[in-house]
């Protein structure tokens, strides 16, 4: 295995382990409703929006545990594993989307929204996983 697999192995287990720990303890937005309402939306607030997140969730630890095999082992990742890994990583970006539409639809007719620390680590973490899954499959 090169260095350099070696290094964007390691930097994408890293990446996914804070994403997964951000999910878990942060929230992935809030709206506000004016009578003076604030509901922050994270893993534990609703069912549609927290199964998505725990499908997220799932998908990194996925990432994490086919990247680390690689890496304890010293060696290259397999076309297999490659393979695997970019299919989970496509479907934690399906449930990204969709988490993202339903928080959309749930904050439609709210005075203020925002996104928080979750969303831009889901964000940062699977768009990194998929532009470092694309450098190994060359």
């Amino acid at each position: 295995m090169s260095q350099e697999q070696n290094t964007n192995l390691l930097i994408s287990m890293i990446f996914s382990a804070i994403a997964i720990v951000l999910i878990i303890f942060t929230d992935f937005g809030g709206f506000y409703y004016y009578p003076g309402v604030w509901i922050y939306v994270n893993i534990l607030t609703n069912f549609s929006t927290g199964f998505l997140l725990i499908g997220i969730t799932a998908t990194l630890g996925y990432h994490i545990i086919v990247m680390n095999k690689a890496y304890s082992q010293k060696r290259a990742l397999s076309r297999q594993e490659i393979k695997v890994a970019k299919n989970m990583n496509m479907v934690g970006i399906i449930f990204f989307i969709a988490g993202l539409i339903v928080f959309l639809l749930e904050t439609s007719e709210t005075d203020e929204w925002w996104f928080d620390a979750a969303f831009y680590a889901i964000l940062i973490s699977l768009s990194l996983n998929y532009y470092l899954n694309s450098l190994f499959d060359k």
